[in-house]
Protein backbone atom coordinates (compact mmCIF):
# COMPACT_ATOMS: atom_id res chain seq x y z
CA UNK A 1 0.00 0.00 0.00
CA UNK A 2 3.02 2.35 1.01
CA UNK A 3 4.63 1.42 -2.83
CA UNK A 4 0.86 2.78 -4.29
CA UNK A 5 0.58 4.92 -2.25
CA UNK A 6 4.15 7.10 -2.95
CA UNK A 7 3.65 6.88 -6.51
CA UNK A 8 0.07 8.52 -6.51
CA UNK A 9 1.33 10.99 -3.96
CA UNK A 10 -1.20 10.04 -1.07
CA UNK A 11 -1.02 8.87 2.18
CA UNK A 12 -1.06 4.95 2.80
CA UNK A 13 -4.13 4.97 4.58
CA UNK A 14 -6.01 6.11 1.34
CA UNK A 15 -4.37 3.02 -0.50
CA UNK A 16 -5.93 -0.39 0.85
CA UNK A 17 -5.05 -4.02 -0.73
CA UNK A 18 -3.40 -7.26 -0.02
CA UNK A 19 -0.74 -9.42 -0.65
CA UNK A 20 -1.47 -13.16 -0.80
CA UNK A 21 0.70 -16.41 -0.28
CA UNK A 22 3.95 -17.02 1.25
CA UNK A 23 6.56 -13.93 1.32
CA UNK A 24 8.32 -14.30 -1.72
CA UNK A 25 8.36 -15.73 -5.47
CA UNK A 26 4.56 -17.55 -4.59
CA UNK A 27 3.39 -14.05 -3.55
CA UNK A 28 -0.36 -12.64 -5.88
CA UNK A 29 -1.79 -9.54 -5.56
CA UNK A 30 -5.52 -9.73 -6.24
CA UNK A 31 -5.64 -6.58 -8.29
CA UNK A 32 -9.72 -6.89 -8.15
CA UNK A 33 -9.46 -5.74 -4.44
CA UNK A 34 -6.52 -2.74 -4.46
CA UNK A 35 -8.55 0.45 -4.09
CA UNK A 36 -7.19 3.82 -4.02
CA UNK A 37 -9.05 6.63 -2.03
CA UNK A 38 -12.22 4.06 -2.72
CA UNK A 39 -11.57 3.79 -6.39
CA UNK A 40 -10.14 0.75 -8.38
CA UNK A 41 -6.76 1.06 -9.05
CA UNK A 42 -7.00 1.60 -12.60
CA UNK A 43 -10.17 4.01 -12.24
CA UNK A 44 -7.88 6.07 -9.80
CA UNK A 45 -4.99 6.56 -12.09
CA UNK A 46 -6.79 7.13 -15.09
CA UNK A 47 -9.61 9.74 -13.76
CA UNK A 48 -6.48 11.87 -12.09
CA UNK A 49 -4.59 12.00 -15.18
CA UNK A 50 -1.80 9.51 -13.92
CA UNK A 51 -0.56 6.85 -16.20
CA UNK A 52 -1.34 3.25 -15.18
CA UNK A 53 0.74 1.01 -12.86
CA UNK A 54 2.29 -2.00 -14.12
CA UNK A 55 0.99 -4.64 -12.11
CA UNK A 56 3.84 -6.94 -12.88
CA UNK A 57 6.79 -4.64 -12.16
CA UNK A 58 4.24 -3.76 -8.60
CA UNK A 59 4.13 -7.03 -7.87
CA UNK A 60 8.11 -7.76 -7.91
CA UNK A 61 8.27 -4.28 -5.94
CA UNK A 62 6.42 -5.30 -3.11
CA UNK A 63 8.44 -8.67 -3.58
CA UNK A 64 11.73 -6.67 -3.47
CA UNK A 65 10.34 -4.11 -0.66
CA UNK A 66 10.32 -7.80 1.35
CA UNK A 67 13.70 -8.92 0.63
CA UNK A 68 15.65 -6.10 1.35
CA UNK A 69 13.79 -5.50 4.72
CA UNK A 70 15.23 -8.97 5.57
CA UNK A 71 18.84 -8.45 3.97
CA UNK A 72 18.93 -5.18 6.13
CA UNK A 73 17.75 -6.76 9.33
CA UNK A 74 18.11 -10.70 8.98
CA UNK A 75 14.67 -11.01 9.39
CA UNK A 76 10.76 -9.40 9.39
CA UNK A 77 10.08 -10.11 13.01
CA UNK A 78 8.30 -6.30 13.35
CA UNK A 79 6.25 -7.21 10.32
CA UNK A 80 5.07 -10.16 12.10
CA UNK A 81 4.55 -8.72 15.13
CA UNK A 82 2.77 -6.05 13.85
CA UNK A 83 0.56 -8.20 12.13
CA UNK A 84 -0.14 -9.95 15.36
CA UNK A 85 -0.88 -6.89 17.07
CA UNK A 86 -3.39 -6.03 14.58
CA UNK A 87 -5.22 -9.38 15.14
CA UNK A 88 -5.36 -9.70 18.54
CA UNK A 89 -6.47 -5.32 18.61
CA UNK A 90 -8.93 -6.89 15.88
CA UNK A 91 -10.67 -9.64 18.02
CA UNK A 92 -9.99 -8.08 21.43
CA UNK A 93 -12.61 -5.21 19.96
CA UNK A 94 -14.40 -6.93 18.11
CA UNK A 95 -14.16 -4.67 14.69
CA UNK A 96 -15.93 -7.04 12.45
CA UNK A 97 -12.38 -6.50 10.08
CA UNK A 98 -11.50 -8.43 7.47
CA UNK A 99 -7.50 -9.21 7.29
CA UNK A 100 -5.11 -11.32 5.24
CA UNK A 101 -4.33 -14.48 7.43
CA UNK A 102 -2.84 -17.47 6.95
CA UNK A 103 -5.07 -20.60 6.57
CA UNK A 104 -5.34 -24.16 5.60
CA UNK A 105 -7.70 -24.05 2.49
CA UNK A 106 -10.16 -26.40 2.42
CA UNK A 107 -11.51 -26.82 -1.04
CA UNK A 108 -12.08 -22.49 -0.83
CA UNK A 109 -11.11 -20.82 -4.62
CA UNK A 110 -10.90 -24.93 -5.66
CA UNK A 111 -7.53 -24.91 -3.34
CA UNK A 112 -6.93 -28.19 -0.56
CA UNK A 113 -4.34 -28.73 1.92
CA UNK A 114 -2.35 -26.23 1.45
CA UNK A 115 -1.77 -22.89 3.48
CA UNK A 116 -2.37 -19.61 2.19
CA UNK A 117 -3.07 -15.75 3.04
CA UNK A 118 -6.62 -15.04 2.41
CA UNK A 119 -9.32 -12.51 3.67
CA UNK A 120 -10.98 -13.49 6.47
Amino acid sequence: MKIIADRVHLDPKNVFGMVWGEHGSGSVIPWHLVQVAGQGLDDYCVSNGLPLFDKEALLEDVKQAGLAIFKRKLNTNHGIAASVFRLIRAINIDEHSVLPVGVLMRGEYGISNIVLNVPR
